[in-house]
């Protein structure tokens, strides 16, 4: 089997550097390593001229930062027509063991009942960080939970969501499902395209494959991001759920909402600011405007 590596990278030379080390000196080689760099303007566009002309890698630049869905969408794109069988796909800041292909390689070889994505086991601070890889918390509802640490000491465990910090996806599936929605430009993108992922197959994880994420637990920080992670959200259920799930997803961004408004000066944000940030997300997942906007971006 043949495995290809899609790198999204945006600013962040120092962790981008750890990152392909551990990618070009894995005990079992990628055949094909794709880096997507999204605008860069930290020395990262100069720093990976010098991986373009090694065999198997592919440097896509893009001027402009369109996110990470953008990224991932745009590496995808390049590696399904390569002569590969299954796609990993990282950050910047996903650093992963030296045995990470090796352990996954052999897992996978070894499966009479082989999965059509996989994962791996996230460690943040040398912690296993459950919140990577999720459930839904019944069958049929949106919500997730975070699948137990005590299943992490099993050989593997099967999940339905996974982050794309470590998500592995065989192009077959990909052939059936397309590409993730470029225009979520970040978070939710991975959810949604595991919503798709979950009509074909489970997505089962190698407890013993492992990757190190780097920029630490940053998902209930209220910033410009969470314009972007309700928008999204509503968007995703709105496309793979009835009436019902789409009621409580509304709730419950609300309910977000007040807690942020609460909690504003903490973040230096004004009430009136995540007041407007959260009524402009909900306008806009429910009516499908999707894409970049320039009020809630990267400086």
């Amino acid at each position: 089997m043949k495995y290809a590596v899609v790198v999204v990278t945006y600013n962040r030379l120092t962790l981008l550097k750890e990152c392909m080390y551990a990618i070009f000196n894995q005990e079992r080689m990628f055949d094909d390593i794709v880096i997507v760099d999204n605008g860069s303007t930290d020395g990262t566009k100069e720093y990976l001229s010098d991986y373009k002309d090694k065999k198997n890698t592919t440097i896509l630049r893009y001027e402009e930062n369109g996110g990470g869905a953008f990224g991932f969408t745009e590496g995808i794109k390049e590696v399904v027509s390569h002569n590969v069988d299954w796609i990993l796909l990282i950050d910047d800041d996903a650093i992963l063991n030296l045995d990470f292909l090796k352990v996954t390689d052999d897992f996978i070889q070894k499966e009479s009942v082989k999965a059509g994505a996989y994962t791996c086991t996230v460690l943040t601070f040398d912690k296993i960080y459950t919140r990577h890889r999720a459930r839904h918390i019944h069958k049929g509802c949106f919500w997730l939970k975070s699948v137990p640490l005590e299943e992490y000491d099993k050989d593997s465990f099967d999940c339905e969501v996974a982050s794309f910090c470590g998500l592995i996806v065989s192009k077959k599936i990909v052939n059936k499902i397309g590409f993730p929605k470029a225009e979520y430009f970040i978070w939710q993108d991975d959810e949604e395209y595991c919503e798709r992922i979950n009509k074909y197959t489970c997505i089962r994880n190698i407890n013993k494959a492992i990757l190190n994420h780097k920029t630490g637990k940053t998902f209930n920080d209220l910033n410009w991001k969470m314009y972007y992670g309700a928008r999204n959200e509503i968007d995703k259920v709105k496309s793979h759920y009835g009436i019902v799930n789409r009621i409580i997803c509304l709730i419950r961004v609300c309910v977000r909402c007040v807690k942020y408004i609460i909690t504003a000066n903490k973040y230096s944000y004004t009430r009136t600011e995540v007041i407007k940030m959260y009524v402009k997300a909900i306008h806009d997942g429910l009516h499908g405007q999707l894409g970049v906007n320039k009020n809630y971006y990267p400086r």
